[in-house]
């Protein structure tokens, strides 16, 4: 029950916190929006990919085990699905700041300095993602011509599942920078400080 009204007032502080978003930043709440449709899009597709692979991975066993005709093609779609089940993955873990990571210290320090670490940690990310982006056309271009050996699908399709994950997540660093309001590293890093003072 308590676990509800906390969903329930969760939910109510995001509305009103979008309210105060839209009269205070219109421009912000309008990228906001924009990417919450994007988000809201590719967390659906997570979900049809898994649902997808679930399917295929038991046809793929009845077929071998009860029927004894495999179907040649199932394994090699369910390593293509997910591959892009993993990255999309990736991002929605990042997006939700639910990665491992060694916080120890971090924690311990005042929120000022945590605040200049997590930046500079987020800045190392995107300049990282930046740099696969600009080297990506180039590499899709050599592996247009490459095909799966069963399903003839061009892999350029399976290895562009690492630049939408890089875009995906330098939108989340990008907004995180200009929303003020955003959900972030800092608030979860807060958190933990207030749950290991109740503890």
């Amino acid at each position: 029950m308590f676990f509800f009204k906390m969903k329930l007032g969760g939910v109510y502080m995001l509305k009103k916190s979008n309210e105060l978003l839209k009269e205070k930043h219109p421009i912000i709440w309008v990228l906001e929006t924009f990417w919450g449709w994007i988000s809201s899009f590719f967390e659906g597709l997570i979900i049809l990919l898994m649902s997808f692979l679930v399917v295929m991975t038991f046809v793929k066993v009845f077929y071998r085990y009860v029927l004894n005709n495999p179907i040649t093609w199932a394994s090699e779609l369910s390593r293509y699905l997910f591959v892009w089940i993993t990255f999309l993955a990736a991002w929605f873990v990042f997006k939700k700041r639910g990665h491992l990571g060694l916080d120890v210290l971090v924690i311990a320090l005042s929120e000022s300095v945590q605040k200049v670490i997590l930046r500079v940690g987020e800045l190392i990310i995107l300049v990282f993602l930046l740099f696969v982006l600009k080297i990506t056309p180039d590499f899709l271009d050599m592996t247009f011509c490459q095909t799966s050996p069963s399903l003839g699908l061009s892999m350029k399709y399976i290895y562009a599942s690492f630049p939408v994950f890089s875009i995906l997540v330098i939108g989340e660093i990008l907004l995180g920078w200009i929303n003020p309001e955003r959900i972030s590293f800092e608030t979860t890093y807060k958190e933990i400080k207030t749950n290991d003072k109740v503890n």
